[in-house]
Parts: structure tokens; C-alpha cells; sequence
């Protein structure tokens, strides 16, 4: 049996002033990795990376403080990992909407550290109602911080996913929000029907925003007058870039959302989801990148 306790992790894989692991809300068990760039907290439930805090800067990842904390729930915010299904897109297995890993506790296969960096392996253990797999997410914390989630069809047949790195990013003040790098990208308006859309300019918000950018794999400026910051999301592996907000109605009927949560986050989200699937063959694998970082004006 994987080690899980707190004690138990810290044993096998804590490392003195860059990796400890602890109990957190839910009694789950959490990691912290610190650098001389900075923090990060990591769930195991979910593999749901909920905190970056980079050194001299505030927080850039929003994660609700109003998120429940139960087996079966996905924590709202952070960057859960929506896998092998994004949404409620089709898919033969018996899986819920966004899939299995968000509410699935995962394992800790390897740790690494020095001053400049910590990084952490984890592994998605094996589901039922899925073929035989291997999925793995590496967070490593730097001056940056980068994602990367690996799957990896262990079966004897085509193993068809969809998925996401669904990344909130923390903001001062959405109605000061610009997000560049996806003009004349087409795009499936999801608040329209799902009508399909020509991207104009930069993106702002004044209403409920849910949009599928397809055929991009650009870099995302996220410009945050309010904060006086610009946070820089990057992606490997992904053609899809989701942006979501849900404004105000939607979140005060969320539970799990202030009623005025929707004016501090934004996502930015780098997937294969909408018309991009990906089917990995018997031995097949694929990685789904995101990298954030803070940009000097």
C-alpha cells in the first residue's frame, strides 16, 4: 500500500525546507513546495495544485474560499485536472463529467529539490471503468510554474481522451481584466449555442464567458490592471484553449463559490477538448502541458 499519511510521505519523500507534506481542509493530505521563487500547495485528492505564490508578489492562483473539501467533490479552483473526459463530452466509459482525477486521490511516485526548484511525480491510480492506463502529473516550482500530465495507454486497444489543465487564475478586478494572444482564433461560443465565433481584439468581461479557442497553441497574456501584473500562460501539447468565467448568477448559485467570487478569477485553460480529441494507440502516450509565469511589465 502506497504511503498517505502525512508522516508516512514526509518520511518517504519530504525534503527539509523545500517539500512537506501535512494534513489540510478535508483531512486530506496536502504538500508544500518552496523554493527562493517561491510556494506552492498541492491536494493529493485530485493532484489539484491549489496555491502559487511566487516571492515579492501575490498570489496568482484562486482557489474559492468557500471550496468544499469531501471524497466524490472537486475542489472549486486551483488547476484541476479534468481527465480523460473534459466536460460532458462523449465518451464510451462510465465516467462523470470532466472525468475521474479531479476526485481521485492520487499517489507520490518521486520527489526532487535544490534551492531554484522542487518538483513532484504523482500518479493517478487505476479506475474500473477505464482501460488500462498510466497517468502522471508533474508539478515543478521555479521562477515559473509548470505542469505536465502524461497518459499513457497500457491496453490492448485505442484508449480516445479529452482533457484540461482547468487553471483559475487569481485577479485584482475582472472588470480590469485583458487576455491577448488569441485574436482571429476561431472559437465555439458556449453561452451563444456554441455558435462558432471569429475572436476580435482582446477579450474582456462584462457577462458569463465560455469559450473553446481551437487550432491555437499560442501564448496567453493575461493583463490585470488591478493588480498592476500580467501573468503569461504557455502550453505544449494542445491545440484548445478554454476561457471561462461564469459572472454572477451562476455563481451565487454555486455553493462552493462567494457570490462575488466570479470579479476576482479568470481561466485559462490549456486542453484537448472540443473537435480536438486524442486517441492514444496500444503503448501510446501524450503530455498536456501548462506553464504560468509572471511577466515584467
Amino acid at each position: 500500500m502506497p504511503a498517505q499519511t502525512p508522516d508516512e510521505l514526509n518520511h518517504h519523500f519530504g525534503i527539509d525546507e523545500h517539500i512537506a507534506f501535512h494534513q489540510g481542509p478535508g483531512e486530506f493530505p496536502f504538500v508544500s513546495l518552496t523554493t527562493s521563487h517561491g510556494t506552492a500547495e498541492v491536494c493529493l485528492y485530485g493532484a489539484h495544485l491549489t496555491s502559487w505564490i511566487p516571492t515579492g508578489a501575490a498570489e496568482v492562483i484562486w482557489t474559492s474560499p468557500d471550496a468544499i473539501y469531501l471524497t466524490g467533490k472537486a475542489i472549486r479552483g486551483g488547476i484541476p485536472v479534468c481527465w480523460p473526459r473534459f466536460a460532458d463530452q462523449d465518451t464510451p466509459y462510465d465516467i462523470p463529467a470532466h472525468g475521474v482525477a479531479r476526485t481521485s486521490l492520487w499517489e507520490v511516485t518521486s520527489t526532487s529539490a535544490d534551492a531554484p526548484e522542487a518538483k513532484i511525480t504523482l500518479k493517478l491510480p487505476s479506475c474500473e471503468s477505464l482501460p488500462a492506463f498510466d497517468l502522471q502529473l508533474i508539478i515543478t516550482v521555479s521562477k515559473k510554474l509548470h505542469l505536465e500530465l502524461t497518459t499513457t495507454n497500457l491496453s490492448e486497444q485505442p484508449f480516445t481522451i479529452t482533457q484540461a489543465l482547468h487553471t483559475y487564475l487569481n485577479v485584482g478586478d475582472i472588470d480590469q481584466v485583458e487576455i491577448s494572444g488569441l485574436d482571429e482564433v476561431r472559437y465555439h461560443d458556449k453561452m451563444d449555442d456554441y455558435q462558432e465565433k471569429i475572436q476580435t481584439g482582446n477579450i474582456t468581461f462584462d457577462k458569463a464567458f465560455d469559450s473553446i479557442y481551437e487550432g491555437t497553441s499560442s501564448d496567453i497574456l493575461l493583463h490585470d490592471k488591478s493588480l498592476d501584473r500580467t501573468i503569461k500562460v504557455t502550453k505544449a501539447g494542445s491545440d484548445t484553449t478554454v476561457i471561462w468565467n461564469p459572472w454572477k448568477e451562476a455563481a451565487e448559485k454555486m455553493a462552493d463559490m462567494p457570490d462575488n467570487g466570479y470579479q476576482n478569477m479568470v481561466c485559462i485553460e490549456a486542453a484537448n477538448a472540443g473537435e480536438e480529441t486524442i486517441t492514444l494507440h496500444p503503448n501510446e502516450k501524450h503530455s498536456l502541458g501548462t506553464q504560468i509565469s509572471l511577466e515584467t511589465e
